[in-house]
C-alpha cells in the first residue's frame, strides 16, 4: 500500500506551522521527492553537498536564498525534502519559509517539521540580537 506524501509548511518569521496539506507536491513545487531531486540535480547554477557525515544531501540555488534539503538512505523520514527560502523583510527580519514533502507518514514527516521549526526559531533568534 503507497501512502501519500505528507505536505507541511512554516513560516519562521511567526513559528505557526501550517495544516498539512494532503494534496501531492503543494508548496515545494514538485509531486514526489525523486521528481524534485532529479529536476533540481539538472538545473544550472546549483551547488550539491551531500555530506558522510549526516543525513542529508543538501542542494543551494544560486544566490543563496533557497536551499533543499533531502534526506538520505538512513533517515527516519525517508524520503522527504524540505524546501526554504530565506529573506529579510523591509524591516530587517529574517523570514523563512519553509515547506517539506515528505512521503514517510505523518509521524516522521511532523517530526521532521519540529526539527526544522526548532532550527529556524534558533536563527530567527539569533538575528534579532544587537
Amino acid at each position: 500500500m503507497r501512502t501519500l506524501p505528507v505536505v507541511l509548511a512554516l513560516i519562521a518569521s511567526t513559528f505557526v506551522a501550517a495544516q498539512t496539506d494532503s494534496q501531492q507536491g503543494s508548496g515545494v513545487g514538485f509531486k514526489t521527492v525523486a521528481e524534485a531531486m532529479a529536476s533540481l540535480k539538472n538545473k544550472p547554477d546549483v551547488a550539491i553537498t551531500t555530506r558522510s557525515n549526516d543525513q542529508w544531501i543538501i542542494i543551494n540555488e544560486k544566490g543563496g536564498q533557497t536551499n533543499w534539503s533531502f534526506t538520505r538512505e538512513s533517515h527516519y523520514a525517508l524520503p522527504a525534502v524540505v524546501k526554504r527560502e530565506i529573506r529579510v523583510d523591509s524591516e530587517g527580519k529574517l523570514i523563512m519559509q519553509t515547506r517539506a514533502l515528505c512521503e514517510s507518514g505523518k509521524g516522521p514527516c511532523e517530526c521532521l517539521m519540529g526539527e526544522f521549526n526548532e532550527t529556524n526559531r534558533r536563527a530567527y533568534e539569533n538575528t534579532q540580537k544587537p
